[in-house]
Order: structure tokens, then sequence, then C-alpha cells
């Protein structure tokens, strides 16, 4: 894993650019981030089924973009191909499969 793109312990995000999907979410625990300058915590809850993360930080930018996935980039691909932990799931005919993420707000 790329230190930039490492956030298994808390630390800032910094001012590296970061364009990358993170695996190694551990189920049932939230993503957080906080800002407290501000008070602000921010919790991403995510069910199971979302197994990796994409995260981007433009350059020099003050925002940035947090999007719960199912599977790596190109993980069809790479599942076709034999490459284990892509995250993709087979569903068979009349199999079904949901999940679903909760972004909450608070004080630190």
């Amino acid at each position: 894993m790329r230190a930039r793109a490492d956030y298994r312990e808390p630390r800032p995000l910094g001012t590296a650019f970061v364009d990358d999907v993170l695996t190694g979410l551990r189920p049932g625990e939230p993503v957080r981030w906080t800002y407290p300058d501000h008070g602000v915590d921010v919790r991403l809850d995510l069910d199971d089924v979302y197994s990796h993360l994409v995260v981007y930080l433009p350059r020099r930018r003050t925002h940035f973009a947090v999007e719960p996935v199912t599977n790596v980039n190109d993980g069809f691909a790479l599942h076709d191909a034999g490459v284990e932990g892509t995250g993709v799931f087979v569903l068979e005919p009349g199999e079904s499969r949901s999940g679903t993420f909760t972004v909450s707000v608070g004080r630190v």
C-alpha cells in the first residue's frame, strides 16, 4: 500500500494527491474523519457488502471525496483473471444483493 493512501491509523489528510481504492475495511467499524479545529466529526457507517473505499484528494484543494464501493477498479477483469480480493461477487439468476451506507455529522 502506498504510504500516501494508508489511513489505517488516523492522520491528517495532507496535501498529497490521492486517487485510490482502499481495502481492508473492518466490518462493522465506521470510517471517520474529524475537524478538531471546528469540533466536527463525520462518520460513514456502511454494510459489509462495501469492502472497498474510493478516496480522492485533488492537489491544492480544500475538498475530498469518499465513495464506498463493492469492488476494486477493473474488478471484473481482475476477477476473471483469478485475482483474489477484488470484491466482485457473481449473482445467480434470481439472486440479489444490496447494501446501504449512512453519513452522519456530529460534534467532537
